[in-house]
């Protein structure tokens, strides 16, 4: 099981570390790619991931995404933990258009701060890139950093560039970090992409909508 504690406090025991992250990051990877290929209609292979339409709703990490309408969201079924999901198709007119694999990969991601690493936006960011070079094998090139926000909470918004595969990658990602009353960070969220830059423009349009419609949830008492 994985585990995350600190000094003054307890955290819970799902709490991930960097190498628990990189392989939940790896896990929706993976079922995002193998479901490209696909129809929705399939249900014997889909009933090893959990599908989202409209509302997505997560109470133990305090926040929800509306998915704009069309949109098909992935995530991982129990007993694995729901951390957010993948957008693993996008509309076009009334059908769905599938994503190659290597054209998209869409996501949100809440957690618990890994609190030995980040306690500053900027702390994100670095740990959130490092996370990305584990997770795609290469070197990552920030390109851009904007101050933002992601349902009411300071953010990032990051741009950066990388190769997969010889493949060249455009990700962006808009990073925040939720404190408790007691101003000590508690949760980290991601709503990031990696695209081809060819692909970047017709696939942002799904990744802002995301972003907007991100929203915090009370804190689970």
């Amino acid at each position: 099981m994985c585990s995350n504690k600190r000094k003054d406090r307890i955290i819970p025991a799902d709490a991930p570390t960097a190498s628990c992250r990189r392989l939940t990051r790896a896990v929706l990877s993976l079922i995002f790619a193998h479901s490209l290929w696909l129809p929705v209609s399939v249900g014997a292979d889909r009933a090893k991931v959990r599908t989202y339409e409209g509302l997505y709703t997560n109470q133990k990490y305090g926040y929800s995404v509306l998915l704009p309408k069309g949109v098909v969201a992935l995530g991982t079924a129990p007993p694995n933990p729901d951390h957010g999901f993948t957008i693993g198709s996008a509309p076009a007119g009334d059908s769905i258009t599938l994503y190659k694999a290597h054209d998209c990969y869409i996501w949100v991601d809440g957690n618990y701060d890994p609190f030995d690493e980040v306690q500053t936006l900027d702390d994100a960011v670095r740990y959130e890139i490092h996370i990305t070079e584990k997770t795609v094998g290469a070197r990552v090139r920030v390109e851009s950093r904007l101050q933002t926000t992601l349902g009411g909470l300071m953010a990032v918004h990051v741009i950066y560039a990388f190769k997969a595969e010889g493949q060249p990658m455009v990700g962006e990602e808009v990073i925040a970090l939720r404190n408790n009353e007691r101003n000590e960070p508690v949760f980290l969220y991601t709503v990031g992409m990696q695209t081809t830059p060819q692909s970047r423009t017709a696939n942002a349009r799904i990744w802002t909508q995301i972003v907007s419609a991100f929203n915090t949830l009370p804190f689970a008492p």
